[in-house]
């Protein structure tokens, strides 16, 4: 069927018809008035349409930036009228990308345009008039009911999202209404675990923090995959109910001004009298009970604890001098190192906070419990092993009060490095992030877990600093999965890097 150009010559043709419609006519428009306007300098024309993605409607008043290749300076920047037309003219030739950005939607452009878009960037020839049309995706939510035991709505509770590749910090709350429905608008696309709060109940009774699927831990909870333009709706959480647990206990020795108690509601301070202490109405889970050196004289105590609802605990502090953590560096072919190139850091297992720094060579006194070894490290240098066995991945270590351990961090100046370009997904859009990790659990505690770096205007990212090993690599402008197990599945390339590899290696973006 041939294709019937516009009359462009009423107002209905540019404000009242369809958004195609509307584009060509602007289009022509644009080509009439650089004839008459060209002047000495050889300045291009970009205009066009945004819309959404899934309705086609128009989005007026979205922020449309013209960014300069490879520099990422903005040229110009203007608003789309009430149409979703926008303009954009005097603009020197050259390559740019387009971001336009709108209240609940992905900052990413979906460009249309024949020849207008090579590699992710729009290329602009001298005195070109050049039309676009510009797609956007929502960004995601989440929606569902909180429920009780007969299927009826609770209201009050707060719900929260959270990564699955991070699961310690919340991402976005939201408290039900008084039929027990919650939203968790505006995420961004990735996995995420979904969990209800703690809530008094009558009766001495709580809800205890339930993810959805059931589970009352995250590693057994149900993941939810977001993609843009796509709500997740019917993600309902039955809590479970359980009566509160309560609390009591001695000091074997001395005395101490308090005792810490957390749990699953955070930090609780437990006062001490005459060496004993008590704990009541406390949610039922797992519980650790630490006794600060500065609370103590200099001793220590840590104890962990599982309370069940219902029942009543009694327990014996034992208070002993805080443990020491003796941590060396060394190098693998015994050259002196650059201690320069090297920062260690300690971080307490499910305790918010900054983590602690600690220095190669020596002696750390610090609180005891559940501590994790992470390693930054300049380009030149990476961990090869902990623990003084090559690939034994000690990265978790129990402080016990009263005792001293001893670590040797081996460390090599021969990394591997990954680099390379990241190609545009189908739809055009490029990547921002690349992301790497591995299945072997040395290297993944070496990373802390995974890295990130950013790709740069031109397309291009750099990994250096990496021990030798086999990584799985993904480019997503999205969270990736919290299972490393699932991200080939998202794209992920396997790549195997020798000691010393510069390895060059494209990677196609995923879709969001």
């Amino acid at each position: 069927m041939t294709s019937v150009e516009p009359d462009c010559s009423t107002p209905r043709d540019f404000l009242g018809a369809s958004p195609k419609r509307t584009g060509r006519c602007f289009a022509r428009a644009l080509r009439w008035l650089a004839l008459f306007t060209a002047g000495p300098v050889l300045a291009a024309t970009l205009a066009g349409l945004v819309f959404d993605h899934a309705t086609g409607r128009p989005l007026a008043r979205a922020t449309v930036s013209l960014l300069e290749a490879p520099s990422g300076q903005v040229i110009a920047t203007t608003t789309a009228g009430q149409r979703g037309e926008f303009v954009l003219s005097g603009v020197p030739a050259g390559k740019y990308r387009l971001r336009v950005e709108r209240y609940g939607y992905a900052d990413r452009a979906y460009v249309v345009s024949q020849n207008a878009v090579q590699d992710g960037l729009i290329n602009l020839e001298p005195e070109a008039v050049l039309h676009v049309e510009v797609s956007l995706k929502r960004l995601p939510a989440i929606e569902g009911h909180v429920l009780d035991e007969n299927g009826v709505g609770i209201p009050g509770v707060e719900v929260v999202a959270l990564r699955s590749l991070d699961p310690s910090q919340p991402v976005r709350r939201a408290v039900t209404d008084e039929r027990g429905h919650y939203r968790l608008p505006m995420l961004s696309p990735g996995e995420y675990l979904v969990r209800t709060s703690p809530l008094d109940l009558p009766g001495k009774q709580v809800l205890l923090p339930t993810y959805y699927g059931g589970a009352l831990e995250a590693s057994s909870a149900t993941p939810l995959a977001l993609r843009l333009d796509r709500d997740l709706t019917g993600i309902d959480i039955c809590p479970s109910v359980a009566p509160y647990a309560n609390l009591e206990g001695r000091l074997d020795r001395g005395s101490a001004e308090a005792v810490l108690l957390r749990g699953p509601l955070g930090m609780r301070r437990v006062p001490v009298q005459a060496g004993r202490f008590t704990a009541e109405d406390l949610v039922p889970g797992d519980y650790t009970l630490l006794v600060e050196p500065e609370l103590a004289g200099g001793l220590t105590a840590y104890q962990r604890i599982h309370l069940q609802g219902g029942e009543k605990y009694s327990l014996v502090l034992q208070l002993r001098p805080a443990p020491q953590l003796d941590l060396r560096c060394e190098s693998v072919d015994r050259e002196p190192v650059s201690l320069g190139q090297v920062a260690l850091f300690l971080r307490q297992t499910g305790v918010e906070g900054h983590p602690r720094r600690v220095d190669c060579n020596q002696l750390a006194t610090l609180p005891p419990g559940e501590w994790e070894l992470a390693a930054a490290t300049g380009p030149g240098i990476y961990v090869a092993a902990l623990g003084g066995a090559e690939g034994a991945g000690v990265a978790r270590i129990s402080l016990v009060p009263g005792t001293r351990y001893s670590l040797t961090v081996l460390l090599d100046d021969q990394p591997a490095a990954l680099r390379g370009r990241v190609l545009p997904a189908s739809s055009g859009v490029r990547a921002g992030w690349v992301w790497v990790s591995s299945l072997d659990p040395f290297l993944r505690a070496v990373l802390g877990g995974y890295r990130q770096v950013k790709v740069d205007f031109s397309g291009r990212y750099e990994i250096a600093g990496l021990p030798p090993g086999e990584y799985v690599v993904l480019a997503t402008e999205s969270y990736p999965p919290g299972a490393i197990e699932r991200w080939s599945a998202e794209g992920g390339v396997l790549v195997r890097l020798r000691r010393a590899e510069e390895l060059e290696l494209d990677l196609v973006s995923s879709d969001p």
